[in-house]
């Protein structure tokens, strides 16, 4: 288990976390795509599933097996504003057979200090069924997960500082739901 507290209120974490990419910091995000959400007005509840790919130098190994360079993973975030608490949950899709990658991370009000402060916490769940080389890819995945989720937190960051120096208002929640359907109604 991972955790980390930002010193800023989960509001402002939670509304930067949907900045998150593209960055600087994370240049190996290739793309994040949308396919399902949905928005609860009266229960203040938002939910997504997010195809996202990703590039990645892979070891000799991996590559002799196969796994191609170019990985997907499917991320489903929901958020609850009534809680206060962004739960995103992801597991990979590439390379499944021999690797099954999955991660869970909350965002929460941090117990210490609720009004002005943020607790993430991040577990991993790696798996491997390759015969031979089951340690080297759970290895290497645990140390490539380390090496992004530095990266991550180092742009949530930086977000989250940028609207706090600058005052400028990330969209809500509801804001977000109601543009990306205006964008939806607009294409089809």
């Amino acid at each position: 288990m991972n955790e980390h507290t930002y010193n800023h209120p989960w509001n402002r974490v939670a509304s930067s976390f949907w900045q998150k990419h593209p960055s600087r910091h994370n240049p190996h995000v290739q793309s994040v795509d949308t396919f399902r959400r949905s928005f609860d007005a009266d229960q203040r509840t938002f939910s997504s599933c997010r195809l996202i790919t990703v590039a990645s130098n892979l070891p000799s190994f991996m590559v002799a097996l196969g796994i191609p360079s170019s990985a997907k993973a499917v991320e489903i975030t929901e958020v609850n504003a009534a809680e206060k608490r962004l739960v995103l949950r992801s597991r990979n899709i590439t390379a499944s057979q021999f690797i099954v990658v999955e991660e869970t991370c909350c965002y929460r009000p941090h117990p210490d200090d609720p009004d002005h402060k943020t607790l993430y916490t991040a577990e991993a769940r790696i798996s491997s069924v390759a015969p031979l080389v089951a340690s080297r890819l759970e290895q290497w995945s645990l140390g490539n997960m380390m090496r992004n989720a530095n990266r991550g937190l180092q742009t949530m960051e930086e977000l989250c500082s940028a609207v706090r120096q600058h005052g400028f208002r990330l969209p809500s929640i509801q804001t977000l739901y109601s543009s990306t359907l205006d964008v939806e109604t607009a294409s089809s």
